[in-house]
């Protein structure tokens, strides 16, 4: 019972890596349809998706709710809604490689918001992962500008760049703002899921509206079938992370959904002509040592907690069999 326990408490850092997964199978499979599909009905349909959690908001809590939980809670929409965006946009016009470098930076800006804003601890541990995470995303993804790959004369690579970046950026505002939320005793994934919904419904459609993009609409059933898919995957990683974050800091969960890295590699290896690559393999391990690392520390802490309890209670009875002796 006491390993189920412990392995119980660790929760979080099971969600993440869930969330992490199937971050990798959305981004992989937005990535392709992007080729042929608008990322603006992409990610407008993506958003459209979350409306299913609606009959699981916590009513209750309206009674709760302050001026500055609801503002909290748009912002954490907003900023979950432009991180999609964003990064959508980002594949459109650089490399995976490139993006998938420069989006990982969000574990830094974690850590930096997160510390500055709300006051989240940050240890030497969590820099030296920060950092191994980071290289590891470097050496998986290869982007072009460090590798030696070809880059384009025109703009559209510094775009994609700078779109990743403030991508990274918008990732990191939703995580912290999440753990304000948390911090407020106020959180409901449900509520943050609707905000997110409209602030996405608003923006997506001015996209569709305008057509920004000159990529044709989705025409066949294989497309909306695709469509589906990626769309299940990204709730689902939406709701794990959400779920994360209410038990770990932001920087903890920006490390460990980084898995989403290694999951597109091992996808693209099994279904393209991509062959194993040990740097990236050497990547793949500096990516996974986060979730590992925290998990042991998690379940130390556990077991030393349990042993300090136990140890407390035959404190207490010894003094009882004591007084009842006198």
């Amino acid at each position: 019972m006491s390993v189920i326990r412990t392995l119980r408490s660790q929760r979080g850092i099971f969600n993440a890596l869930v969330g992490g997964i199937m971050l990798g199978v959305h981004g992989l499979g937005t990535n392709l349809l992007a080729r042929t599909i608008s990322p603006w009905i992409i990610c407008f349909f993506f958003t459209i998706c979350h409306l299913v959690v609606i009959p699981w908001i916590n009513w209750e809590l309206n009674n709760k709710y302050t001026l500055t939980n609801i503002l909290m809670i748009f912002i954490a929409g907003l900023f979950g809604t432009l991180h999609l965006c964003f990064i959508s946009f980002a594949f459109a016009f650089t490399s995976v490689g490139n993006t998938s470098a420069i989006l990982y930076t969000k574990p830094l800006f974690s850590a930096l918001f997160g510390k500055c804003l709300i006051k989240e601890p940050l240890a030497w541990i969590d820099a030296l992962l920060i950092l191994a995470n980071f290289i590891g995303v470097l050496l998986v993804g290869k982007p072009p500008f460090l590798f030696g790959g070809k880059l384009t004369s025109d703009s559209r690579e510094l775009v994609g760049a700078l779109l990743s970046l403030v991508g990274a950026i918008c990732g990191a505002l939703q995580y912290v703002s999440i753990r304000k939320i948390v911090a407020d005793d106020v959180f409901d994934t449900a509520t943050i899921l609707l905000a997110k919904t409209v602030a996405g419904f608003l923006i997506y459609s001015m996209g569709i509206l305008f057509n920004i993009t000159e990529l044709k609409p989705l025409e066949t059933t294989l497309e909306w079938f695709y469509l589906s898919i990626v769309c299940v995957c990204g709730l689902t990683e939406v709701l794990f992370t959400y779920f994360a974050l209410e038990t770990l800091n932001a920087k903890t969960v920006a490390l460990i959904t980084a898995i989403d890295v290694l999951t597109s590699y091992l996808l693209q290896i099994a279904f393209t002509s991509d062959k194993v690559d040990w740097m990236a393999i050497t990547g793949a391990l500096l990516i996974t040592s986060a979730p590992v690392v925290y998990g042991i520390m998690g379940i130390r802490e556990q077991i030393l907690q349990e042993r300090e309890n136990k140890g407390q209670e035959l404190q207490d009875r010894d003094g009882d069999e004591h007084l009842s002796a006198k």
